[in-house]
C-alpha cells in the first residue's frame, strides 16, 4: 500500500511549516533578480508573432485545403477545412495575443516575492505573493 501523491505533498507542506508555529513570525522574503522574469517575458513576447504566424499559415494552408473540396464537389473535406481554420486557427490567433500582456507583466515585475505560511482547519499550505 501507497501513499497518495496529495498526502505526500500534505506531509511536506507541514513538515516545512512546523517550525514556523508562532503567530508572530513575519513572511520569508526572497530576493529574486529581474534576470528570470525577464527571461520568461522574452519567450512570451516571442509567443506572439509565433501564435500568429501559426494563426495565418493554418488559415491560408486551410482556404487552399476548403478550394480544393469545392473544386470536387466534396462537403465533408470543405466542411472541415473551415472547421479547421475556425477552431484551430482562431485559438493559435487568441493564444498568440494572450501573451502580450503576461509578457508585459512579466517584464515590469517587481524584485519581490513574499512566501507566507497559511494554517487553516483544512489544513496547512504557503501562500505565494508577488508585489508590483
Amino acid at each position: 500500500m501507497g501513499i497518495s501523491s496529495r498526502a505526500l505533498v500534505s506531509c511536506v507542506v507541514l513538515a516545512a511549516m512546523a517550525g514556523s508555529a508562532d503567530a508572530d513570525d513575519k513572511p520569508v522574503e526572497y530576493k529574486r533578480t529581474r534576470a528570470g522574469h525577464r527571461g520568461l517575458a522574452k519567450a512570451f513576447f516571442l509567443g506572439v508573432p509565433a501564435g500568429i504566424g501559426i494563426s495565418i499559415g493554418l488559415g491560408l494552408y486551410e482556404r487552399g485545403q476548403y478550394n480544393d473540396a469545392v473544386r470536387r464537389n466534396d462537403i465533408d473535406a470543405a466542411n472541415h477545412a473551415a472547421s479547421m481554420n475556425r477552431w484551430v486557427g482562431t485559438s493559435f490567433f487568441l493564444a498568440g495575443l494572450a501573451c502580450l500582456p503576461v509578457g508585459i507583466v512579466l517584464w515590469k515585475m517587481s524584485d519581490t516575492v513574499v512566501l507566507t505560511p497559511v494554517a487553516s482547519s483544512s489544513g496547512g499550505g504557503a501562500s505565494l505573493t508577488l508585489r508590483f
